[in-house]
């Protein structure tokens, strides 16, 4: 039931803007337990302070997602921005397409486009979840919320892209 998640989702779970120093600190160094740890994505020496960081941050929204009762930051993601004052700047995204892949992705309004990035949920959180929902604690569509943890992140992305007047989204994922 669609209803029944959303409840049990926002009764868990806040989604925030990451647009402090603060929050935008909480998010680096969840993507650094993500990306440089727990996955080995990035090399950590490339990261000095154990925050993960790069140039497209400065032009992104930031978005994380925190645990109500806990407080603990869940997950993490960002949608860059299209700087009008660097339209033909590259996405991320673009030193990776096959030139059959460039050429459609080309074609579409570079102004206009958006890419998900650094989206990452915390195995460390879902291994603290796990524990506390162990043996029936919760109730059912608490006990399976982790497979939906991603939705809320997902929803503000969307968000974000409304507000910035981002038509298009694309996104590198592992299959």
């Amino acid at each position: 039931n669609v209803r029944e998640l959303a409840k049990v989702y926002a009764q868990n779970f806040d989604i925030v803007r990451a647009n402090s120093a603060a929050l935008l600190d909480i998010s680096f160094r969840l993507r650094y337990q993500v990306y440089c740890v727990e996955n080995l994505f990035l090399d950590p020496s490339d990261n000095p302070g154990r925050r993960e960081t790069d140039e497209y941050d400065a032009s992104s929204v930031h978005i994380l997602l925190r645990h109500r009762k806990s407080g603990l930051a869940a997950g993490t993601a960002r949608v860059i921005i299209p700087r009008l004052d660097a339209a033909r700047r590259p996405l991320p995204m673009q030193y990776v397409l096959g030139a059959e892949e460039r050429r459609a992705f080309d074609c579409l309004p570079r102004s206009m486009i958006g890419e998900i990035s650094r989206v990452a949920i915390s195995k460390e959180f879902r291994h603290w979840w796990a524990q506390t929902h162990a043996n029936g604690a919760g109730d059912m569509a608490e006990q399976q919320l982790m497979r939906y943890i991603i939705f809320g992140l997902l929803g503000d992305i969307v968000q974000a892209c409304l507000e910035h007047g981002v038509n298009h989204l694309a996104a590198v994922v592992e299959p």
